[in-house]
């Protein structure tokens, strides 16, 4: 391995004027040409430890014993900004604004209850924890999470993080959830309606009388709804 720190040279006006700060110099193994870094430090020594650490990294990065620093630095951004730059991928795609909206609010929603401050926060543990505090339908909790998968699944392609960390939590089962239920109008009820229906008086008195209480109405044969339809 290849390993030197120097500062370099170059020729002004004719004469030659040399870097007030160091320059590191590598090659490693198995590498076949030389890479010149700026080490902005102006002491031998400290450029020569700067370099040595740098060259560490690199080693162990080579090895697998440490991210890249890439995705070093990406665990370390604040996740806030992880979300900006989602958005504006999302807008640069040309999704509806109000889908837009609506994924910021859900990712600053689960910022806040999970206390994601930077990208390393990002955990199933931590959304788990959430997720068991909430007494929202399970169609709601679920598109929390499918909204956050999305925004991790991009963060790994673009190599932000090594793995979306919620990859393997599971949506809860949402055929329990309670459902809008279909009642026939009371009588009272389709009184109003018929009174104000105007022209369509006799649509909606036909639907009423073939309805799933259709025996209900039979007295009304001769009675007041036909009268109301009558008049319209």
């Amino acid at each position: 391995m290849k390993c030197f720190v120097f500062k370099q040279k170059r020729r002004i006006g004719g004469k030659i004027v040399v870097s007030a700060c160091y320059s590191g110099r590598y090659r490693l193994a198995g590498e076949f040409q030389d890479t010149t870094v700026r080490l902005e430090v102006s002491d031998k020594q400290a450029a020569e430890s700067k370099l040595r650490k740098l060259v560490q990294e690199l080693e162990r990065e080579g090895e697998g014993l440490i991210p890249a620093k890439k995705l070093r630095d990406g665990l370390q951004m604040p996740f806030s900004g992880l979300v900006d730059e989602y958005v504006a991928e999302l807008n640069r795609l040309g999704r509806n604004e109000k889908y837009v909206k609506g994924v910021r609010k859900q990712l600053e929603i689960l910022a806040a209850g999970c206390s994601w401050r930077t990208v390393k926060d990002v955990s199933a543990d931590s959304f788990l924890k959430w997720r068991q505090r909430q007494t929202l339908i399970a169609k709601t909790l679920n598109e929390y999470l499918i909204c956050v998968s999305a925004l991790m699944n991009w963060a790994e392609r673009f190599e932000r993080v090594s793995s979306n960390p919620l990859r393997h939590v599971t949506r809860i089962e949402s055929s329990a959830d309670p459902t809008f239920k279909r009642r026939a109008l009371t009588d009272e009820e389709a009184r109003r309606l018929l009174a104000v229906s105007g022209p369509r008086a006799t649509v909606y008195l036909t639907a009423i009388k073939t309805g799933s209480r259709r025996a209900n109405w039979k007295s009304w044969n001769g009675g007041t709804c036909n009268s109301m339809a009558s008049r319209s």
